[in-house]
């Protein structure tokens, strides 16, 4: 098993699936997204949390707005693809 920079299991194994709110949920492909949304939109987000080593509220408040919009998103895309 490999690890990679964000310090995330990489497996050749089969994705783990799992329901949230009566919705089927590809968790890596929800992991892999939510990174590169993050990456898209707080590019900084990943930085600012290793270089304080906690999560102030400042930083607590913008991981949840973009895990919430990218759960937005993620789950309007897969009823789309439904």
């Amino acid at each position: 098993m490999a690890v990679s920079s964000r310090g995330t299991a990489q497996t050749s194994e089969a994705p783990f699936a799992a329901e949230a709110d009566g919705v089927d949920i590809d968790v890596h492909a929800f992991e892999v997204g939510l990174y590169q949304f993050i990456d898209a939109r707080e590019p900084q987000l990943f930085q600012n949390i290793a270089e304080k080593k906690q999560l102030d509220d400042q930083l607590k408040g913008t991981l949840n707005a973009v895990v919430k919009a990218f759960a937005a998103t993620f789950a309007a895309s897969k009823a789309t693809a439904a």
